[in-house]
C-alpha cells in the first residue's frame, strides 16, 4: 500500500511539476523564461535607424496566439513605426500575400493601427478589434508582448484555419530588417500547453480590515448618465470601494459627486460619503473624513482622516496627467506630484507628513508616451529638476513606490482601457501606485466583465458588457493591508481601538473658516468638547455626550467668529478606573 501512495504522490508531483506559468500579456516577460526563442535573428540587420529585431517568442493559450519579440531601439509599438507582422494562417503558400517566402493572409501594420485580411473575396481592411490584438506595454520599450485572438472572424471568415502557421515581422520603413533573415518565415504549431491557473483574486474584500481602493476615469462625466447608471451601480455593487478615485468629472460637484455614489452605494449605521474635488476633473469620495485637497497642475492631493478604523491619516493623490502625444506635458505633471511628495515626506512644502503616513497614487495616468514617466513614478527620478527639485526615494524607508499591477478579472492581460471604436488596441492607461513600506497588497483586480466567467457575473450581478458600456476605462481595485498601525487593541468589529485618550492638534492649524479636531477614547466615556477665546469665554459646544470607544473626528466651523488665537478644551468623565482626562490645545483662525 505505501509503495503504491508514493507511486501516486509521484505522479501527482510530476503532473504539477510539468504545468507552465501562464503568458500574462502585461509588459512583463518573465513568464516566457520557461520557452526557448522560436527565432533569433542576427543583429544590426537593420539599414539604418533603430529596429533591429533579435529574438522572437510563439507560444499560445486557449484564447490567444501569443508573441514576444525584442526589436533593438526604445520604440512606442502602437505609433510611428512600420513594423508589420505577417501571418500564414492557413498553412497555405498558395493563397494570400507573396512575402519572404509565405503567403499570409493576415498582414498588420503595428504603428499605422490597421491591416488588411488578404481572403480569396478580396482584400479586407482591418483593425485591432477585427483580430481581438492587444499587445503590452503601453509605454516606449525595447521588446513586446502580442496577442491575436484564435476565434476571430473576419466578415464570416475565421482568421485561422490551420493549427500551423508561418510568421514575419518586417520593417517596412527606413530599417528594413526582417525576421527572420531567411525566406520561408517562422513556423509554428497550435500546442494544448499544460498552462497552470491565472493568479487568484477575490471581487469581494477578503478582510474587512482590508482598505479598498478604486480608480476609474469615467469618460466625461457619464457617471451621471442615466441611461448609464445600472452599469455603474452593477460595477459599484460589486466592488464596494472603501475611497474611489475619479478623472473626467467635468461639469458636476464634489457634491453632486457624493450623492450619485450614495445612491448607488448607500451606507447604513449612521455612516456617510465624504467628498472633495480639485480645481480639475479630478475627484475624490470616501468613507473617511476629507480634511483639505492640494491641487498640483491638473491634479490633486487629497488628505484623508482614516480613523476610527485605522489610526492614520491618508495622502491619496487622483492623477489624470494629459493625454497622448503631450509627454512633455505629462512628464511635468509627473515630475510636479512627485516633487509635492518629497516635499510633503520632509515638510518643506504645504503639508508636512508624518512619518510612515500611507501614501497611494491612483488614476488614468495616459501612459502611452515615454517609459521614463512610469519610471518617476515608482523611482522619484524627476526629470526637471531644475523646476522641481532633485530626485529622492519616495518610500519611507527609501525603497521605490510599487505598481499595485492587478490583471484582468480572470482574463490573462492587464489593460486597464478598452474600446472597440478607437484605432488604438486596449492598453494599461490606469494605475494604483503606493508606498510598499506601510502598504501591503493583498489583492487587485480590473474589473473587465466582459472577460468573467458567467458563474462570477452571476454571483455578484454583473453583465458582461457593464464594464465597457460604462466607459471606455475599466475600474481598477486593490486591497491593503496597512502595515504602520497599531494592532494592540480590537473591537468585535475588527476596527482598531486606541489605548489611550488623546487630544490631538487641530488640523489644518492656521485655519479658515474650518478645521477638524481629533481626539481618542480607549472606552465608552462621557465627553464634552468646548472652544473659548482668549477671554475664557465659551465661544461654542462641539460635543456634550455619552460616547463609544474610538477614534472620533469633529468638524469646526468658524464662520462667525473673528480672526485670532481660541482654545479648544477636552474634558472625559465616566471613566472605568474613575479618573477623568482635560486637555486643552490652541488654534488659529485667519481670515
Amino acid at each position: 500500500m505505501k509503495k503504491l501512495i508514493l507511486f501516486y504522490l509521484l505522479i501527482i508531483t510530476t503532473i504539477v511539476s510539468a504545468q507552465l506559468r501562464p503568458i500574462i500579456i502585461d509588459g512583463k516577460f518573465s513568464d516566457w523564461n520557461q520557452f526557448s526563442p522560436a527565432y533569433t535573428d542576427t543583429l544590426n540587420g537593420q539599414v539604418s535607424g533603430n529596429i533591429d529585431f533579435h529574438s522572437l517568442w510563439i507560444s499560445n493559450n486557449n484564447i490567444y496566439l501569443l508573441f514576444r519579440i525584442e526589436v533593438g531601439g526604445e520604440i512606442n509599438l502602437q505609433n510611428d513605426n512600420s513594423i508589420t507582422l505577417y501571418i500564414d494562417t492557413d498553412n497555405n503558400l498558395s493563397t494570400g500575400k507573396k512575402i519572404d517566402g509565405i503567403g499570409a493572409e493576415l498582414e498588420y501594420t503595428f504603428g499605422a493601427r490597421s491591416g488588411i485580411f488578404h481572403s480569396a473575396n478580396g482584400d479586407i481592411t482591418i483593425y485591432h478589434n477585427n483580430i481581438g490584438l492587444i499587445s503590452a506595454p503601453t509605454v516606449t520599450s525595447t521588446q513586446f508582448e502580442i496577442g491575436i485572438r484564435r476565434n476571430a472572424v473576419i466578415q464570416n471568415i475565421p482568421l485561422f484555419k490551420s493549427d500551423t502557421i508561418e510568421v514575419v515581422f518586417k520593417d517596412n520603413g527606413v530599417g528594413q530588417d526582417m525576421l527572420p533573415d531567411r525566406s520561408g518565415g517562422v513556423r509554428y504549431v497550435f500546442e494544448k500547453h499544460n498552462f497552470s491557473p491565472l493568479p487568484g483574486y477575490s471581487i469581494k474584500k477578503l478582510n474587512n480590515n482590508y482598505l479598498r481602493i478604486m480608480t476609474n476615469n469615467v469618460r466625461k462625466d457619464d457617471f451621471f448618465n442615466a441611461s448609464l447608471y445600472t452599469h455603474y451601480k452593477d460595477e459599484y455593487s460589486a466592488i464596494a470601494p472603501d475611497i474611489i478615485g475619479f478623472e473626467e468629472i467635468y461639469k458636476h460637484t464634489a457634491a453632486e459627486t457624493v450623492n450619485r455614489v450614495a445612491g448607488i452605494l448607500p451606507l447604513t449605521g449612521g455612516a456617510k460619503w465624504y467628498g472633495a474635488k480639485s480645481n480639475s476633473d479630478v475627484a475624490v469620495v470616501s468613507k473617511f473624513p476629507i480634511i483639505k485637497v492640494f491641487p498640483i497642475d491638473g491634479n490633486a492631493a487629497f488628505l484623508i482622516n482614516l480613523r476610527p478604523k485605522y489610526n492614520t491619516d491618508l495622502l491619496f493623490i487622483s492623477a489624470h496627467p494629459p493625454c497622448c502625444n503631450n509627454n512633455d506635458g505629462r512628464q511635468k505633471e509627473i515630475d510636479h506630484i512627485m516633487a509635492f511628495i518629497r516635499n510633503a515626506k520632509d515638510s518643506t512644502g504645504s503639508l508636512a507628513l508624518p512619518v510612515n503616513t500611507p501614501i497611494i497614487i491612483a488614476g488614468d495616468m495616459n501612459l502611452v508616451g515615454y517609459a521614463q514617466q512610469l519610471k518617476t513614478f515608482l523611482t522619484g527620478d524627476i526629470v526637471d529638476t531644475n523646476s522641481f527639485g532633485p530626485d529622492f526615494k519616495p518610500g519611507w524607508d527609501g525603497s521605490n513606490f510599487k505598481d499595485s499591477d492587478p490583471i484582468d478579472a480572470g482574463y490573462p492581460a492587464d489593460f486597464t482601457w478598452y474600446s472597440a471604436n478607437s484605432p488604438y488596441s486596449p492598453g494599461k492607461l490606469d494605475y494604483i501606485i503606493y508606498s510598499g513600506s506601510v502598504l501591503k497588497k493583498m489583492n487587485g483586480y480590473v474589473l473587465f466583465t466582459k472577460g468573467m466567467n458567467p458563474d462570477t457575473l452571476k454571483a455578484y450581478g454583473l453583465k458582461p458588457d457593464d464594464s465597457i458600456d460604462a466607459s471606455d476605462h475599466i475600474p481598477v481595485v486593490t486591497d491593503f493591508k496597512l502595515l504602520s498601525v497599531a494592532t494592540s487593541v480590537n473591537n468585535s468589529s475588527g476596527s482598531i481601538l486606541p489605548e489611550h485618550i488623546k487630544l490631538d492638534q487641530n488640523y489644518p492649524n492656521p485655519f479658515n473658516p474650518t478645521t477638524t479636531i481629533r481626539f481618542s477614547l480607549k472606552e465608552s466615556s462621557k465627553v464634552t468638547l468646548n472652544v473659548y477665546n482668549l477671554l475664557g469665554q465659551k465661544v461654542a459646544t462641539l460635543i456634550n455626550e455619552d460616547m463609544s470607544s474610538g477614534y472620533k473626528t469633529v468638524d469646526f466651523n468658524a464662520t462667525n467668529l473673528a480672526s485670532g488665537v481660541y482654545l479648544y478644551r477636552l474634558a472625559v468623565t465616566g471613566i472605568s478606573d474613575g479618573a477623568s482626562y482635560i486637555n486643552t490645545k490652541k488654534m488659529i483662525l485667519l481670515k
